[in-house]
């Protein structure tokens, strides 16, 4: 999509030290992300959050505050099959309501979920790694974080 800027809504859902985080692997080698995805025409991000969190996971949240922002534009970045993409994504804290179910509507290559600590998160192929650094540095602990223009 060259020309268009992707809003993007995502969930940042922690229990007792652990964050929930879907398992993908696409071809190129099994990682990790947290829930969410693309905000729909006349939908607002927190609608978007909680509908991405019950189409991947099953799980119905209560959507909080923002906790950071990234932009991806693929130009600047190695993955050459991004070169016209440009993303922007809005990570809120979510709270569970009940127990993750079933995915509804799993995302392309999705294979399972998984409670990380933040620490295991590099190991795990996260993705966007700069959002991993910042979880484990405590950075997302003191208010929303822009983390700029990263992979």
């Amino acid at each position: 999509m060259a020309g268009r800027v992707e809003l993007s809504a995502k969930a940042l859902i922690a229990v007792d030290g652990r964050i929930l985080v879907i398992r993908k692997d696409r071809g190129d080698g099994a990682y990790c992300a947290l829930p969410g995805g693309h905000v729909e025409y006349g939908e607002s991000l927190a609608q978007a959050v909680a509908r991405e969190c019950r189409e991947e996971t099953g799980l119905s949240v209560r959507v909080g505050d923002v906790v950071a922002v990234r932009d991806y534009v693929g130009v600047h970045h190695e993955v050459a099959q991004d070169n016209g993409r440009h993303k922007v994504e809005v990570v809120f804290a979510c709270h569970p309501e009940g127990d993750p179910g079933e995915a509804v509507e799993p995302d392309r290559g999705q294979v399972g979920l998984a409670w990380l600590r933040p620490e295991a998160l590099e190991g795990a192929r996260f993705r966007p790694r700069a959002l991993a650094a910042a979880l484990v540095a405590g950075r997302l602990e003191g208010g929303p974080v822009y983390l700029g223009d990263v992979n």
